[in-house]
C-alpha cells in the first residue's frame, strides 16, 4: 500500500479493508477517513509453531529477530506463556541484524518472521548452516488470524452484502 503513488486512492476502491494487527495502525494512520471500512485481524501463533516450541527446553536461550513491535510482543508473550525465562530472551531488529550474532549470548534458538533476512539474504546461508551444525535451531514463528477475528470479518462481510 505504501509503495503506491496514492495509497488513499488505492484504498478507496475497496468496500472492506482487512489489516493484520501488525499493520493496522499504519493503515489507519495512512487513511483515517476510511476507518469505517477497516477491520483489524488479530493474530495468534499457528498450532505447528506452538508444537515446535513446546519441544524446546524452556531454559533455552532464544533470539527473536523482528521487524515490528507487534510481532515482537506476540512472540515474547507466547514464549513467556510457554515458560521461557525473560532473561533468556534476546531481541534484534531485522534490519540491523548480523548473522555473525546467531550464537552470541549463548543463543541456541533463532525465531524469525517469514520475511526475515535469515531466510531471504543469501549472505546468511553459510552462517545458518554453521549455527545448525553446532546444534542451533532456526524456526519461523508462523502465525494466523485468530478465529474470533475471522468470525468478525465474516459478520462484517455479511452485513455489507445485506446493505
Amino acid at each position: 500500500i505504501t509503495g503506491d503513488q496514492d495509497p488513499v486512492q488505492l484504498l478507496l476502491g475497496y468496500d472492506l479493508i482487512i489489516a493484520t494487527t501488525i499493520y493496522y495502525s499504519a493503515v489507519e494512520e495512512l487513511a483515517p477517513m476510511l476507518r469505517n471500512r477497516l477491520i483489524e485481524a488479530r493474530l495468534s501463533p499457528r498450532t505447528r509453531t506452538l508444537m515446535e516450541l513446546s519441544t524446546i527446553p524452556t531454559d533455552t536461550r532464544v533470539r527473536v529477530i523482528y521487524r515490528t513491535q507487534v510481532f515482537l510482543e506476540m512472540v515474547r508473550g507466547c514464549l513467556l506463556s510457554l515458560g521461557f525465562r525473560e532473561d533468556n530472551l534476546f531481541y534484534a531488529l531485522d534490519r540491523n541484524y548480523n548473522p555473525a550474532s546467531h550464537s552470541d549470548d549463548g543463543v541456541a534458538l533463532l525465531l524469525n518472521h517469514n520475511e526475515s533476512p535469515v531466510y531471504t539474504n543469501a549472505e546468511f546461508q553459510e552462517r545458518n548452516a554453521a549455527f545448525a551444525a553446532a546444534g542451533g535451531k532456526i524456526l519461523r514463528f508462523a502465525y494466523q488470524i485468530e478465529r474470533s477475528s475471522l468470525i468478525h470479518i465474516e459478520d462484517q462481510w455479511q452485513r455489507m452484502l445485506l446493505e
